[in-house]
């Protein structure tokens, strides 16, 4: 989840060959381009490299490019210290993290590279190369902070945020509370989102009384938090019992993309067991956000408490 790679703005010759580079790449994927020394100065440069195309070739490149930062391929970083006196690929190798995915550059510097610096060599991707991205599943350990490592650059982009999953009832367990809250603090650190929902499925034995404590337990998931902006939180209890959209999967879904946990939004007893989380597709994240956010569904929301 949440790969971090590296294209070189000399990488492709064509742009044919840059759409399918970039289409791998995103919130569908769970992949990420860092675009240094800052995205304005990569996108430039890119162009400059294609600046010998005519201009219907050039209008099909900025398509290709806008299209891509539209949906969120990329990852701006400036770095202060850029010498124009070296290569990109070895401005970009001097500050490329170990964690970090293979550098694509041009068969020219790849060759360069290999022959003048091979300790770099496992670093850097050339085109003619055959590389198979590792899936982008990822077994998560489940303390909060696990589930937000996985989740905060979906939510750094997106305004629109939902928490699914059928058993999210924070006030029947300290393990389910804690995520939750932990997710709060977080959200609550960032500019983006503005819309949170969580969907849960409504409890039919709950007496008057529960209902009311219950409530205040929710509530009390952002209760004396720092809050300086507008943002709405909701809490969703839907009736579900003969619905075709019956809940069943966990998902985060925003209006950029979304990611499947295996096992819901908690820590998993005993200590050390995994949660698998995976990226959705375009597809049924399509789906999903119509049925979530534009109420495209035949449950009904038994209760909504906001907060």
């Amino acid at each position: 989840m949440n790969d971090i790679h590296g294209v070189a703005p000399n990488a492709v010759n064509t742009p044919n060959e840059l759409r399918m580079l970039l289409a791998g790449f995103g919130p569908f994927t769970s992949r990420y381009i860092l675009t240094v020394p800052g995205y304005k100065n990569w996108h430039d440069h890119l162009l400059k490299n294609f600046s010998h195309l005519g201009d219907m070739d050039q209008k099909r490149l900025r398509s290709i490019l806008s299209d891509a930062k539209n949906k969120q391929a990329f990852i701006d970083k400036t770095v202060d210290f850029w010498p124009v006196t070296q290569s990109w690929p070895m401005n970009a190798l001097r500050i490329w993290q170990p964690n970090y995915k293979p550098i694509h550059v041009s068969e020219e510097d790849y060759l360069s590279i290999s022959t003048e610096h091979p300790e770099h060599t496992e670093k850097i991707i050339s085109p003619t190369d055959t590389y198979t991205a590792s899936p982008s599943d990822e077994e998560i350990d489940t303390e909060p902070a696990d589930y937000w490592n996985v989740s905060k650059w979906l939510c750094q982009i997106s305004a629109e945020i939902h928490f699914i999953d059928p058993y999210l009832n924070p006030y029947k367990s300290r393990d389910i509370s804690d995520v939750l809250e932990y997710y709060i603090e977080q959200l609550l650190k960032l500019r983006k989102p503005t819309y949170i929902i969580f969907w849960s499925r409504a409890e039919k034995t709950m007496t008057a009384n529960q209902t009311n404590t219950n409530e205040s337990l929710i509530k009390n998931l952002v209760k004396n938090k720092n809050i300086d902006r507008e943002i709405s939180f909701k809490f969703r209890m839907v009736s579900d019992a003969t619905s075709i959209d019956k809940l069943h999967a966990r998902y985060l879904l925003t209006e950029k993309g979304g990611i499947k946990f295996d096992q819901g939004f908690q820590r998993i007893r005993p200590k050390g067991r995994k949660n698998i989380a995976s990226p959705i597709g375009e597809p049924l994240h399509r789906k999903l956000f119509e049925k979530f956010s534009k109420s495209k569904n035949d449950f009904s929301i038994e209760r909504e408490i906001k907060f």
